[in-house]
């Protein structure tokens, strides 16, 4: 069980500075979280604009910020079930 956790949310989504956190800068503060002692992040499939196969922009962020550290040590929290695409057809 973590003990430390970091919200994911703020890298691509729902803040001002969202849209310029580039993939360098997700994986600086990844890995400095790390450092530090968080083993627990959290994220959803819903974060940031959406890919056409449903992902989004956090997630793919916080999978290249994840390369190279011991994914045995680090646990991912993702919320699913909410598409915020734009779908004329509801």
């Amino acid at each position: 069980m973590a003990t430390q956790g970091f919200g994911c949310m703020g890298l691509s989504a729902f803040y001002s500075t969202a849209k310029t956190t580039t993939p360098d800068m997700a994986k600086t503060i990844i890995h400095h979280a790390v450092k530090n002692g968080v083993t627990l992040f959290n994220t959803a499939t819903f974060y940031g604009p959406l890919n056409d196969e449903g992902y989004g922009a956090n997630l793919r962020l916080i999978k290249t910020a994840i390369q190279g550290l011991d994914r045995s040590k680090i646990q991912l929290m993702v919320k699913i079930g909410m598409d915020t695409r734009y779908n004329d057809t509801l």
